[in-house]
């Protein structure tokens, strides 16, 4: 795959125009959404229609470790929680970095995107784990609100990282983004 090469030494924010300007806020819009995401309640599960317990991602890895789990408590700290902040820092970083054309850049700001695909793993494992325990017929499980909002940061990062990779393509690439007439 060939790395895309930035367009000019200015940084990405200097060379946004119209929608691109509001990177910045579709940035912490996603950061708020991934807090979210992890401090509320995720799924609510009810056993027997006596007992429900409501999950969030925080929650879930506190009591992993707590239960001795350490192995899975990590795998899910690293993947729902260290890989999409690594990734928001990072972006971050490659919306203000001084120089876009600076060796590195391309490949630092693909791996960026390659890491923003991890991210919609967990919720495909949460809709995994909701199809499985309703299958069961035992229980019943439910999406609460912390679900939509990890969902919600995951692909709006998506969208911030694939802006980000448009404007750092160079003026005449067509996959740029920009609309080409006939």
């Amino acid at each position: 795959m060939t790395q895309a090469q930035p367009r000019t030494e200015r940084p990405l924010r200097a060379q946004a125009r119209g929608v691109d300007r509001l990177l910045p806020l579709a940035w912490a819009v996603t950061l708020a959404l991934f807090v979210a995401g992890c401090a509320l309640p995720a799924i609510s599960i009810e056993a027997w229609f006596i007992q429900t317990e409501e999950v969030s991602v925080t929650r879930a890895v506190l009591s992993l470790f707590r239960e001795g789990h350490l192995g899975l408590a990590l795998v899910i700290a690293i993947f729902a929680g260290l890989v999409p902040l690594a990734k928001m820092a990072a972006l971050a970083v490659l919306w203000r970095h001084p120089r876009p054309a600076a060796r590195g850049f391309g490949r630092a700001l693909e791996l960026t995107g390659r890491l923003g695909k991890w991210a919609m793993l967990d919720v495909f494992v949460l809709a995994l784990v909701v199809f499985a325990v309703q299958s069961q017929g035992l229980a019943s499980a439910l999406v609460l609100p912390g679900a939509y909002c990890f969902a919600g940061a995951a692909l709006l990062s998506m969208v911030v990282t694939y802006r980000l990779q448009a404007l750092a393509r160079p003026a005449g690439d067509s996959a740029a983004g920009e609309v080409t007439g006939p």
